[in-house]
């Protein structure tokens, strides 16, 4: 069984050299095994390389110890089926294992197999940027091998097009990593016809709707989930935006000659989502180039200046600004471009003076406001200012209310008050010695509670300190600012607020290591001080809070663990801002431990043997635990996934089963659905595929046997996290299994009714819906209330002479709900269904085309009439 790795320089230097050994002289190392110990040994060799890569541990030196297994086996150990089939997909190592096999050997007996498994896995479990990084080598081996394999295009084209990986784990970052070749172009041309295959074929309604599409309509997520959803795109969206970037990668990479009255082009120059248009904009540009000067290219070039010259997109319009130069318009298309022009040069320029003037009353402009005094007088005035407010010494910084009653007898408005203190600012760095200006902004932001003067004076420091960086007495001048800061931030009197000292102590502290590691010292002998004043013991912790979001900050790693323990036990403390500013440090603390969203358990054990005992001491009793304890310790639990059980000795494969069993003992116990939740998601997680099962009949048998309603729910969300873990959740999330409370929902209950009603009562509701929309609410509503018009629209297709009076209605109310001034964008794309319902196009198009198509649609009713 093979021994923890630690991670350590030395460890990686050794490996290293024995790489390298293996590379030059393997087979004198294997001379001295039998047949059945070089079996074991290339084997762990492959574990190995599996940890490895996980901890991100000289890696890429073990390269060269694959390629001695893979020269040195035998087919008999059949150690690529045994890569393929048994190490976790989820773990980044088995990628540049396969790759180095795939490379090496020769495979073409079996190779649909191979292939179809690799695709198989990476569709199902391409569930991270990690992941989708680290197969992009392998793929890219795939395509330069096998470029005519259907199964490689099938996994690239669902990717492109899944609903959420199209977004967050985006195949497109593998079309970097493959070479430019005849044998890659024919692969990506083969692809570019599957996807305007997929976009031809699409046939999609939208209602009912996927699951992670009723946000459209909801603010419920159906399944309880608080992580922030993507923008929803439809099938035909995400299936035309991933033919675009294939025909963008195969006109820059392979120089293929596109068409230009590519229709599926044409089709997206007039699309609802204007990041698609400018895809399509610049490939119909780049394709057309000198023929621009034609009349079809010329009239299609102005139709798509004026419709998009004011468009919501910065990227667009100035896309079309450039393209403007190259076209020769009509007298009409001209005035009308640069009646565009003139107003969008108003807008910026009201824009410009709005934000220089936002902070003033109503009834002050900015030739009205206190002039700034002399040089020498700046930092009287200055503390004058501060009297005013109500700081009246060097610790003293008055609360909001009282701050405002005094600025209000001093008769200043509080944005008045702000201004001018941050010209003062200004006037004093300018012309006070580095050391003057820092004391005295320094002074200031810890008096003075306004958010907008702390961020500038504190922006102003830092800048100060970075330009001054090379300076002799440099180390002087951070060291005594980071004592000054840090008495104060301990010192139980201080009455400012934390923002300005956690924003001076990183200043200093970024600009010398010897300083930071003096800071979490401190920091870790103030927490441990007991008893410790609730205030100082807040700002301690948001200061932290400040460091651990800093990409540049480097926090040791036995501080990391303290700092853990420390948010955990801090859940005892009586003080709610305590309690606060802990579990907000602690989301940033396991993001330290874990490093991404999901890692294998051994990850964790190989690197923190100490922390993991003790993580297992304290949750093999959950149910023992103040429930505060137990939601934090779960939440961290959440990020560990089990692995293969050869990564794991005995005794920790028998303390992850003790975890195992403690989270279903809870489960059975508590009746906190956050709870519930989070144990069914750890006991999924941490058990192998053998034992879901029990799990989720020993849950199904509990709800048969007692009726209950929440058990029962909670078996519908175990099902569904069971068939996500193990890559088959697809089919089962696309169902519609919606909240009873999201079908009690008014919106809801309008869309469902406008199915079943007679169009004109369908319009009477809605109308009425309509009128009562409330600017807090009206984004959702209006939302609502297009897709209700899109069911109108279904039915009133199928009706063979529509009478004029409804046409008009009902084009009416589309526009009604375009022009409000609530209207949000994704309103806009469900109206451009409307037409699509209608069977006027098979297309989403842009609003301008929509309108058109609508107007038409209504006119013939007169020509009925």
């Amino acid at each position: 069984m093979l021994r923890c790795f630690s991670d350590s320089d030395d460890e990686v230097v050794f490996l290293a050299s024995f790489a390298k050994t293996l590379s030059r002289r393997g087979k004198d190392v294997l001379d001295g095994f039998t047949l059945e110990e070089s079996r074991t040994f290339r084997k762990s060799l492959l574990i190995t390389f599996l940890l490895l890569s996980e901890l991100e541990r000289g890696a890429k030196f073990f390269e060269g110890a694959v390629k001695f297994v893979v020269k040195t086996m035998s087919a008999e150990e059949m150690l690529l089926e045994f890569c393929i089939d048994e190490l976790p997909v989820y773990v980044r190592g088995r990628y540049g294992i396969l790759k180095v096999f795939l490379r090496e050997t020769a495979v073409s007996n079996e190779v649909g197999t191979v292939i179809g498994k690799i695709c198989q896995q990476l569709n199902e479990h391409l569930s991270s940027q990690l992941i989708t990084n680290a197969a992009a080598d392998l793929v890219a081996t795939l395509v330069r091998q096998f470029p005519g394999s259907l199964e490689l295009q099938k996994l690239f084209s669902e990717n492109a097009t899944h609903h959420l990986k199209c977004v967050r784990w985006n195949v497109l970052r593998w079309f970097g990593r493959i070479d430019a070749s005849k044998e890659s172009c024919h692969f990506f041309l083969a692809l570019q016809t599957s996807l305007r295959g997929k976009f031809l074929a699409t046939d999609e309604d939208l209602w009912p709707p996927l699951i992670w599409e009723t946000e459209d309509v909801s603010c419920v997520d159906p399944h309880w989930d608080c992580e922030e959803a993507e923008d929803i795109l439809w099938g035909a969206d995400r299936a035309l935006d991933a033919y675009l970037n294939v025909s963008a990668v195969l006109q820059q990479k392979f120089h293929y000659e596109l068409d230009s009255n590519d229709p599926l082009i044409h089709s997206a120059l007039k699309w609802h989502l204007p990041e698609i248009r400018l895809a399509a904009f610049r490939l119909w540009l780049s394709r057309s180039g000198r023929n621009l000067r034609e009349s079809d290219n010329n009239k299609l070039l102005e139709e798509f200046i004026l419709g998009n010259g004011m468009s919501s997109s910065a990227s667009l319009r100035k896309e079309v600004e450039v393209a403007s130069s190259s076209c020769t318009m009509t007298e009409q298309g001209r005035s009308e471009w640069l009646r565009m022009l003139s107003t969008l040069a108003e807008k910026a320029k009201l824009d410009e003076l709005q934000r220089g003037t936002s902070y003033l009353p109503d009834d002050l402009n900015d030739l009205q406001l206190p002039l700034l005094p002399p040089l020498k007088q700046a930092k009287e005035q200055l503390e004058d200012l501060l009297k005013i407010s109500g700081s009246a010494h060097a610790k003293s910084c008055p609360a909001f209310p009282v701050l405002y009653e005094n600025l209000a007898k001093a008769g200043y408005d509080q944005r008045v008050f702000a201004r001018l203190m941050i010209d003062l600012f200004n006037l004093i760095r300018s012309h006070e010695n580095v050391k003057d200006a820092l004391d005295a902004i320094s002074g200031a932001v810890t008096r003075c509670r306004l958010k907008v003067v702390v961020d500038h004076g504190c922006t102003i420091m830092d800048e100060l300190l970075s330009i001054h960086h090379s300076d002799e007495h440099f180390f002087y001048l951070i060291e005594y600012f980071y004592c000054w800061a840090m008495n104060r931030l301990i010192d139980k009197d201080t009455q400012c607020r934390t923002l300005p000292l956690s924003r001076i102590l990183w200043s200093v502290c970024e600009k010398s290591q010897d300083l930071m590691k003096i800071y979490f010292e401190s920091c870790r002998s103030t927490l441990i001080d007991s008893p410790l004043d609730s205030k100082v013991h807040e700002r301690v912790l948001k200061t932290l809070k400040l460091f651990a979001s800093k990409a540049e900050c480097r926090m040791p790693a036995d501080f990391v663990e303290f700092l853990f323990w420390h948010c955990v036990d801090a859940q005892q403390q009586n003080g709610f801002l305590v309690r606060s500013a802990a579990t907000i440090l602690f989301g940033f603390v396991v993001r330290y431990i874990t490093k991404s969203r999901s890692v294998p358990a051994f990850f964790i054990v190989s690197t923190r043997a100490k922390f993991w005992h003790e993580v297992v001491k304290r949750c093999s009793s959950f149910s023992e635990l103040p429930s505060l304890q137990r939601i934090l310790l779960l939440i961290f639990l959440t990020r560990l996934s089990l692995g293969h059980p050869l990564c794991y000795s005995e005794t920790v494969q028998t303390e992850i089963q003790t975890l195992v069993a403690s989270v279903i003992g809870l489960i059975i116990r508590t009746k906190d659905i956050r709870e519930r939740r989070f144990c069914m998601d750890v006991a999924v997680a941490l058990s192998p595929a053998t034992t879901r099962v029990d799990i989720l009949k020993m849950l199904e048998e509990r709800e048969e046997n007692e009726g209950n309603h929440v058990m029962r729910a909670d078996c519908d969300y175990l099902e569904f996290i069971l068939k996500k873990f193990d890559g088959a959740a697809e089919e089962f999330s696309n169902r519609w299994r919606t909240p009873t409370d999201l079908r009690q929902s008014p919106y809801v209950g309008l869309i469902e009714s406008s199915q079943t009603l007679d169009p004109e009562q369908a319009l009477t509701a809605i109308q009425k819906m309509f009128t009562s929309v409330q600017s807090h609410s009206a984004e959702l509503a209006l939302q609502a209330l297009a897709m209700a018009l899109t069911r109108v629209a279904v039915n009133l297709r199928v009706i063979e002479n529509v009478h004029g009076s409804i046409r008009t209605r009902f084009v009416s109310q589309c526009l009604s709900i375009v022009d409000h001034q609530g209207c949000s964008s994704r309103a806009v794309s469900i109206i451009s269904r409307v037409p699509v319902c209608l069977g006027l196009t098979k297309h989403y198009l842009q609003k301008c085309y929509v309108v058109q198509l609508l107007k038409q649609w209504e006119n013939k009713s007169e020509e009925t009439t």
